[in-house]
């Protein structure tokens, strides 16, 4: 073999490894989560339930598994039929009581108000997230907690109680459609007796007005405040959408003792 053939040689697998590196690379989203916070399940109990903020910065995901040296028992718990945590591309969704959320059973230790312990994030296309959750006092897990600038937070401890539809007034009702628009699904919500507006600070409760909760496979994605709203790209496979009214005041809308809401099953090829 020639010197010229193995420089060739050479430069062809250094050039096929460049290319591997960057294809990885390009595979993986980048997440950052923030505001992990933890509060008892109930006084005196050995579970944890711990809420947090994700931004994914890339294509869509998957969040696959919670570990932690406090517990070997952890569970990611959603109320959805779909148990997939799938995170959008480009979207910024928030694990919270009212949604999906972490579970962290029979505790290695007992731990105080304020103290903090290490817990990581593994996802299927990102590298690993790792982080450390604080305490927060809490015997209600929607109160009690620092909200300035934190949505899934705020939506916690807005949520402390429902609101029944009164007798006399309208009760509202909730449609969805969903649309493929390029990469991302349109999401469209058609309301009869309720008109969507924006929760602002201190907004006062009127029968019939209010906004909406969007999840994705339980986890909750935002707050909606108008009839139409985006989600981004999703990886393969079945999801569920479910949206919520609420109240001005955060409250859920409740008739007939179950949720004012919709879902709707979408299918991504």
């Amino acid at each position: 073999m020639t010197k010229k053939r193995i420089i060739t040689i050479v430069i062809i697998i250094i050039l096929l490894s460049l290319f591997m590196l960057w294809k990885n690379l390009a595979h993986q989203t980048q997440i950052i989560i923030t505001d992990i916070k933890a509060s008892y399940e109930t006084s005196g109990t050995s579970q944890l339930n711990v809420v947090f903020n994700i931004e994914n910065q890339g294509g869509p995901d998957q969040l696959i598994s919670v570990s932690s040296i406090l517990s070997s028992n952890i569970e990611i718990s959603t109320p959805s039929t779909i148990k997939d945590m799938v995170i959008p591309a480009l979207s910024k969704p928030s694990f919270s009581s009212d949604g999906a959320f972490i579970t962290l059973k029979d505790l290695s230790e007992p731990l105080e108000i304020g103290d903090t312990f290490p817990i990581s994030f593994t996802f299927k296309n990102s590298v690993e997230v790792r982080g450390r959750a604080i305490v927060a006092k809490s015997s209600n897990p929607h109160a009690g907690h620092n909200m300035a600038g934190n949505s899934a937070m705020a939506d916690m401890a807005a949520m402390e109680t429902t609101y029944q539809v009164k007798a006399g007034e309208p009760i509202p009702d909730i449609k969805l459609s969903a649309i493929k628009d390029g990469d991302q699904w349109q999401i469209d919500m058609t309301t009869n007796a309720f008109t969507l507006i924006e929760a602002t600070e201190g907004l006062a409760h009127e029968a019939g007005f209010g906004h909406g909760h969007l999840y994705l496979n339980g986890l909750k994605l935002q707050r909606v405040y108008t009839s139409s709203v985006q989600i981004g790209q999703l990886p393969k496979g079945t999801h569920l959408i479910n949206v919520t009214l609420n109240t001005n005041d955060h409250k859920a809308y409740m008739a007939g003792g179950s949720p004012v809401a919709a879902e709707i099953e979408i299918t991504v090829d």
